[in-house]
């Protein structure tokens, strides 16, 4: 996996945390942003993502997230969206 030194999927795979396969959907979801985006906000969005693995197989994590419901507010909280519950 050819991430920055001390990231944090490279910290989390090194601890088990996340799977190989879970390191290289952040890897190539991160490749794909637009440069902007990197250049800026890298670590955070890195730290999202691996929060994200930490709950979520590879195949969901690579899955985009989908629009919030559009239902009555008596919904369940937080479905239809992408945060781990």
């Amino acid at each position: 996996m050819a991430s920055h030194r001390g990231s944090n999927a490279s910290q989390a795979l090194a601890s088990a945390e996340i799977s190989f396969d879970h390191a290289q959907v952040i890897e190539r979801t991160l490749a794909a942003l637009p440069a902007h985006l990197i250049a800026d906000h890298h670590e955070a969005l890195e730290r999202d993502l691996v929060q994200h693995a930490r709950v979520l197989d590879p195949d969901a994590l690579r899955t985009p997230c989908s629009s919030p419901p559009r239902t009555p507010r008596r919904a369940r909280a937080g479905s239809g969206s992408c945060a781990p519950s």
